[in-house]
């Protein structure tokens, strides 16, 4: 005889637990945890970068920052254009330095020139035109002068005027000059 048993399809039997499909349910539930943490830090981070960088343009765009900007700005013109005019008086200083070795290099030729009777009181140049005044106390001393300044490489040597007066003969000689002259001694 067979037994019935009429309340089987309403008993449930409970079956053994996959274990692989509860590994696989929570490395998926831990690897979703991590990318949702991970995009919850890197929003975060988007927020503090975006406060940090309206934080430093209120302070960028503050009166006060553009007032001293404005300030280094003026003073940096300044700086430039002081910089245009030490390179001016740089140069202006190097050419007056070099012309004041020139002229007393001159002088020296010229003292080397003079007689022993012979005096120099004024000694003036421009454009390469040298004009000597003096007193002589004999008149061939003048002559010899100019002699030896046409010796010694100056170039057009006159004697436009030559005046007595107490004893003494005053005169003015006019001399053309090269570089090279200077350069020679």
């Amino acid at each position: 005889m067979r037994d019935f048993n009429f309340f089987d399809p309403y008993i449930k039997v409970q079956g053994k637990p996959n274990q692989s499909r509860i590994v696989i349910i929570l490395l998926c539930g831990l690897l979703l945890a991590m990318v949702v943490f991970y995009q919850l830090m890197l929003i975060n981070k988007a927020n503090n970068l975006e406060s940090d960088i309206a934080e430093i343009d209120a302070y960028i765009n503050s009166s006060s920052v553009i007032e001293k900007v404005a300030i280094v700005d003026a003073k940096q013109i300044e700086a430039d254009s002081l910089r245009v005019v030490y390179a001016n008086v740089a140069a202006v200083s190097s050419t007056i330095e070099m012309n004041d070795t020139l002229d007393d290099m001159l002088i020296e030729q010229v003292n080397a020139q003079l007689p022993e009777g012979a005096f120099i009181s004024d000694l003036s140049s421009s454009n390469q035109v040298l004009t000597i005044k003096g007193y002589s106390l004999e008149y061939k001393n003048i002559a010899q002068f100019a002699y030896n300044l046409r010796e010694s490489g100056l170039y057009n040597i006159m004697i436009p005027s030559i005046t007595e007066s107490n004893g003494n003969f005053l005169y003015t000689i006019t001399a053309g000059v090269n570089a090279e002259v200077i350069y020679e001694n």
